[in-house]
């Protein structure tokens, strides 16, 4: 895990302790809040922005695939004479069931 520490009175050093506990550098910044967002980024995302990415992810997979099976239907499965809204409803309860 990467953290900072004031390495000078105007200087702030971004840097990780490994098992063996001698600090190793990664960078030099300026200001506090330059190596705050600096380990921000090294540590990437909290556990709870990795769910939420990870969950509108699923959402978005989980339309596209409904959208495949949509296109698919609406080619191959129903008769073109179908009037487009009844296929409409018909699509969407067929991917919609559980």
């Amino acid at each position: 895990m990467y953290v900072y520490i004031q390495s000078e009175p105007r200087l702030w050093t971004v840097g990780f302790y490994p098992p063996g506990g001698i600090w190793v550098s990664e960078s030099d910044h300026g200001s506090k809040a330059e190596a705050a967002e600096r380990v921000s980024y090294l540590n990437g995302p909290k556990a709870e922005d990795r769910r939420s990415l990870r969950e509108a992810m699923m959402v978005t997979l989980d339309l596209e695939i409904r959208n495949v099976i949509i296109d698919w239907l609406r080619t191959v499965a129903l008769p073109d004479t179908m009037p487009a809204e009844e296929t409409r409803r018909l699509l969407i309860a067929l991917v919609d069931e559980p």
